[in-house]
């Protein structure tokens, strides 16, 4: 897990993604800014760079999102 707090990114940004398959960003913008920051400043990791948005306007709900994640396939199912 890893919250991003600023942008530019830190070093140990870089360093997270390259160690995992697959890094889920969860945004609460139907845009998905971060994820596309992200994949910009990483292009050789974009393929790996998935983004989660709740843009209804409701606060995120952790409930909601583990079914979200579960059923969108984004762990293997």
């Amino acid at each position: 897990t890893m919250r991003l707090k600023a942008y530019p990114f830190h070093a140990a940004v870089e360093e997270f993604i390259s160690k995992h398959q697959k890094v889920l960003v969860i945004e609460q913008n139907q845009q998905g800014q971060m994820t596309e920051l992200l994949r910009g400043a990483y292009p050789h990791c974009a393929n790996k760079i998935f983004v989660e948005s709740n843009c209804d306007g409701m606060p995120l709900c952790p409930q909601d999102m583990a079914h979200n994640l579960t059923e969108g396939g984004y762990f293997g199912h």
